[in-house]
């Protein structure tokens, strides 16, 4: 993976018509191949069962992947979202979100729009397209305020939009409608 990512280093989706282009097809030779290595990681060891009683076994802690750059915007968003048991996986650049996305999933993604290596709609699409994370919901959080970015990217797939700064209640009722929170 570390060729791959040697490979990618470095590289920014233009918007000219003819680099856009090549560097879809560029970044979709990339997530393809991410996927299929991350289809091979190891997933986490489950529990054993624990002896039947009368008691209901413990619910598992809900996961969220948190696919954002700014370090200290997901340090304390992680802060908070723990408090409240939910789990936070996190990942800081478009790529490496897919393919955690692909090789841990997770209950729910939380998706920046402005991104290192893969801008947030192609991230999204790619989510939507692979059979791992499909069904699973992505929130899009963005300091953009732009109204059209928003619908198209809640008509790509997305079950939410939200600008940052974020309204953390917001964000939990957002939660709460997809996860066992």
């Amino acid at each position: 993976m570390t060729g791959l990512r040697t490979l990618i280093a470095g590289f920014e989706l233009k918007r000219t018509p003819d680099l856009a282009a090549t560097n879809g097809r560029l970044l979709h030779s990339a997530a393809d191949l991410l996927a299929t290595r991350c289809a091979n990681v190891d997933q986490p060891q489950q529990q054993p069962a624990a002896a039947k009683d009368h008691m209901s076994p413990p619910r598992p802690k809900p996961r969220v992947l948190c696919i954002d750059d700014d370090k200290e915007f997901v340090h304390a968003l992680q802060i908070r979202l723990e408090s409240r048991g939910i789990a936070v996986l996190r990942a800081t650049t478009g790529l490496d979100g897919f393919c955690y996305a692909v090789g841990e999933p997770a209950d729910a993604i939380l998706l920046d729009y402005q991104l290192p290596n893969g801008c947030g709609d192609y991230i999204l699409e790619q989510l939507k397209a692979h059979p791992a994370t499909t069904n699973t919901p992505v929130i899009v959080i963005s300091g953009s305020q732009d109204r059209a970015l928003a619908y198209t990217l809640v008509n790509g797939g997305a079950v939410r939009f939200m600008h940052k700064p974020l309204n953390f209640e917001e964000l939990i009722s957002e939660l709460r409608k997809h996860l066992a929170v």
